[in-house]
C-alpha cells in the first residue's frame, strides 16, 4: 500500500497569469473579480469589494469607518497614498487640556468619518467603471441578505452586550437580545438606502446633504458636540508615501519604513537612498498631521477592520484598509442609514493623534512590483521581507497563511497569492 504525503490544506493560496483579488469574503472576491473582467482598474474592484463587506462586517468596516490605501499606478510607475481619517470635531478640539482623554463608547469617542470620502477620491482618481455600477450589489444585497460567515458570528456574539447599550445598534444588528448566528441571513436595508442615495448624489450628501444632518440631529440627541460644519470642511488627502530603497528593493508604506526596519527589527538598516523618482503632486504629509501606526506599533492588534488586497492585469495595484478601530466603533448606529460610527478619538488627547492601526507595505524592484501585503503579526513582516534580502536574517520564508499577501513572479508573469486562514475562498484569480 502506497503511503501518499497528506497535504496541508490548512495554507491558503493561490496562483493566477491576470489579476488576484485578495478580501474577507468569498462573496466580495468574486464581485471584485467580475469588475475586473470588466475591465475595472484594481481600484474599481476594491471598491466593490469594499461595499459588499460593510455588509458583512459592519462591526469592521463601513460609511461610518476610517480608510487608508496605498496605491501603485503601474504604467507611471508612481505610487500614490489616501489618507480617509477621522477630523476631531471643532468643538471637542476647543474644549481639550492637556489632561483631557476621549472616551472609548459613546458619541465623544466618534470623529468624523473618512471612508465615504476615500472611496470618493479613489474612485476619481483611478476608477474607469461608474460608481452606480460598483454599488449596485452592494445595493442588492443588503437588501436580499448576506449568510453570516462563522467570523463576523463569533464578533456577533462577544458584543451583544455592548450593541444593547443604545437603542439603534440593538435593531439594526440584533435578534431580540443576540446577535445573528452562523449562517443565518442578515440583512440591512437602511445601508442599502445608504448606497442608493451615494451612487445617485455622491459624496456630498454624506457630508454636506440629508446624511449629515440626520447624523448631526441624532447625535445631538446624546449630547454629541459633532456639528454641520464638521461634517462639511472634512476633506480626506492624498499624500506621497513614504519609500525608501534597501537591499534592491523599494519599500513603500504610509509611514517611513526607516521605522519599520528601525523598530520592527531592532536593527540598523543600510539605506542606499531615499526615493526620489516619485514625482506626482500629492503633498508629503507629516507625521505630527497624521498618525498611521506610531513606529512602535505597526501591525494590526486585532481583526477590528478589513483588508483588501488587489493587482490587476495591468499591474496596477492597492491595498485598501477600512477600520471602525474598536468592533461596532462607537457602539453608535445610524437607524435611518444602517451603520456604525467609528470610535476614531478613543484614547485621543491634544498630544496625541488618531491612530491608525493597519499598515500596509507595497514593495517593488527597479520600479517593477514585487508585492503588496498588510501584514498581520510582526514575524510576518520580518520573515517575509527576510526573504527578499532586505533583512539579513535566514532565508527560510515563514507560513505566510496568516497574512494578506500578494507577490509578482517573472517569467512567466504569474502572481501568488496568500491568505488569511480566518477567511476561506476568499483569494481568487483569473
Amino acid at each position: 500500500m502506497n503511503n501518499f504525503p497528506i497535504p496541508d490544506f490548512s495554507e491558503q493560496n493561490s496562483f493566477s497569469t491576470n489579476a488576484m483579488v485578495s478580501t474577507m469574503h468569498p462573496l466580495a472576491s468574486q464581485i471584485a473579480i467580475d469588475v475586473l473582467k470588466r475591465g475595472g482598474h484594481a481600484v474599481d474592484a476594491a471598491l466593490s469589494a469594499a461595499f459588499i463587506l460593510s455588509i458583512i462586517y459592519p462591526f469592521a468596516c463601513g460609511p461610518g469607518s476610517d480608510l487608508v490605501a496605498l496605491c501603485w499606478d503601474n504604467s507611471k510607475g508612481h505610487m500614490h497614498g489616501l489618507l480617509a481619517l477621522s477630523s476631531i470635531p471643532d468643538n471637542v478640539l476647543k474644549n481639550w487640556d492637556e489632561n483631557s482623554k476621549s472616551p472609548e463608547l459613546g458619541p465623544l469617542s466618534m470623529g468624523i468619518p473618512g471612508t465615504v470620502s476615500g472611496w470618493f477620491d479613489l474612485h476619481q482618481k483611478f476608477g474607469k467603471l461608474p460608481l452606480d455600477q460598483l454599488m449596485s450589489p452592494a445595493i442588492y444585497y443588503s437588501n436580499a441578505g448576506i449568510p453570516v460567515p462563522e467570523m463576523a458570528s463569533i464578533y456577533w456574539k462577544s458584543l451583544e452586550e455592548k450593541l444593547m447599550l443604545w437603542d439603534t445598534p440593538s435593531k439594526i444588528y440584533l435578534r431580540g437580545d443576540r446577535g445573528p448566528h452562523l449562517g443565518e441571513i442578515f440583512r440591512n436595508p437602511s445601508l442599502s438606502r445608504t448606497f442608493k442615495m451615494l451612487a445617485q448624489y455622491g459624496k456630498d450628501i454624506f457630508y454636506r446633504g440629508a446624511i449629515a444632518h440626520s447624523l448631526v440631529n441624532d447625535l445631538r440627541s446624546l449630547n454629541s458636540t459633532i456639528t454641520f460644519e464638521d461634517f462639511t470642511k472634512y476633506k480626506s488627502k492624498w499624500v506621497k508615501p513614504e519609500g525608501i530603497t534597501h537591499s534592491a528593493h523599494e519599500i513603500w508604506s504610509l509611514i517611513h519604513p526607516i521605522a519599520i526596519l528601525d523598530k520592527q527589527y531592532n536593527t540598523k538598516p543600510n539605506i542606499e537612498s531615499n526615493l526620489k523618482r516619485n514625482s506626482s503632486s500629492e503633498q508629503t504629509v507629516s507625521m505630527d498631521d497624521y498618525v498611521v501606526n506610531p513606529p512602535e506599533a505597526t501591525l494590526p492588534r486585532a481583526h477590528t477592520g478589513v483588508v483588501i488586497n488587489i493587482i490587476d492585469r495591468e499591474l496596477n495595484t492597492v491595498s485598501l484598509v477600512m477600520t471602525n478601530y474598536s468592533p461596532f466603533g462607537s457602539g453608535l448606529t445610524s437607524e435611518q442609514y444602517g451603520f456604525a460610527m467609528n470610535n476614531a478619538l478613543a484614547s485621543c488627547s491634544k498630544t496625541q493623534s488618531i491612530t491608525f492601526p493597519y499598515t500596509p507595505i507595497l514593495v517593488t524592484k527597479d520600479g517593477v512590483l514585487k508585492s503588496i501585503m498588510v501584514p498581520s503579526t510582526k514575524s510576518t513582516l520580518i520573515e517575509y521581507l527576510s526573504s527578499l534580502g532586505i533583512n539579513n536574517r535566514a532565508e527560510k520564508k515563514q507560513d505566510l497563511s496568516e497574512s494578506f499577501l500578494l507577490e509578482l513572479i517573472d517569467e512567466p508573469k504569474r502572481i501568488k497569492g496568500y491568505n488569511n486562514n480566518s477567511f476561506p475562498n476568499s483569494l481568487l484569480g483569473y
